[in-house]
C-alpha cells in the first residue's frame, strides 16, 4: 500500500510541476496576433501638424489620417516651450512627403507610428533637437533615452528652462485643476432655498 501511496503522490508531483510549467510558457508566450504583427507603411503628405507629437496626412487616394509619433512626449501646446515644439515639427515635415512606419492604432483612431523624411527618423529628431521627451510609458527603443540624455546636457530646445514638466505630468495636473473648477462652479451656481 505504501508503494502505490509514494507512486501516486510521485505522479501527482510529476504533473503539478508539468502544469506549472505550461502555464508559465503559456502566460510567457506572446499572442500570436501580436508576434506577427507586420510593419505597416504609408507614404503620405503631412497636411497639419496637430501638435508636437501628431500631425494629419494625406495618402494618394486623399485619404487623411491622424497620425501619433510614437516614442515621443512633446509639451501640450498650452505648456512651456508646447508652441515651439509644434513649430518645430512644422518646420521638419509639414507640407512634405513622408513615410509612416506603424503597427497599430491607440483608442482614439489615430496610428502609432515612425515618421520618416528622406531616411531620417522624425520622432528621434525631435528628442534630439530638445523638442520632445522620450515617452517612457509607451518606450520600445532605448535610444530614444539616450538621445534625450545627450540633448538635456547640451540644453536644447525645452532643456533651457530650469524644470520643465513632463508632459504627462502636466496632463494630469491640468484634468485636476478642471476637475477642481467645475466642483467649484457647480457648488455656486446651486439654487439656495431658505
Amino acid at each position: 500500500m505504501q508503494n502505490k501511496f509514494s507512486t501516486v503522490c510521485t505522479s501527482l508531483r510529476t504533473s503539478g510541476i508539468q502544469a506549472v510549467l505550461l502555464l508559465l510558457f503559456t502566460v510567457m508566450t506572446p499572442c500570436p496576433s501580436y508576434a506577427a504583427a507586420k510593419t505597416e507603411t504609408l507614404n503620405c503628405m503631412v497636411v497639419k501638424v496637430t501638435d508636437g507629437d501628431t500631425v494629419k496626412c494625406r495618402t494618394g487616394n486623399n485619404r487623411v489620417h491622424k497620425i501619433r509619433l510614437i516614442n515621443i512626449d512633446a509639451p501640450e501646446k498650452s505648456q512651456q516651450f508646447g508652441q515651439d515644439a509644434t513649430k518645430n515639427l512644422a518646420r521638419m515635415i509639414f507640407s512634405r512627403n513622408v513615410q509612416v512606419k506603424y503597427h497599430s492604432k491607440d483608442r482614439y483612431g489615430r496610428i502609432l507610428g515612425d515618421i520618416y523624411y528622406h531616411g531620417t527618423s522624425i520622432n528621434k529628431k525631435m528628442v534630439r533637437s530638445g523638442n520632445a521627451w522620450a515617452f517612457r510609458e509607451y518606450l520600445n527603443d532605448n535610444e530614444y533615452l539616450v538621445l534625450e540624455k545627450q540633448v538635456r546636457k547640451e540644453k536644447l530646445g525645452l532643456w533651457v528652462y530650469t524644470n520643465p514638466e513632463y508632459p504627462k505630468a502636466y496632463r494630469k495636473r491640468q484634468k485636476q485643476s478642471n476637475v477642481k473648477q467645475h466642483k467649484q462652479h457647480r457648488s455656486h451656481s446651486r439654487p439656495r432655498y431658505h
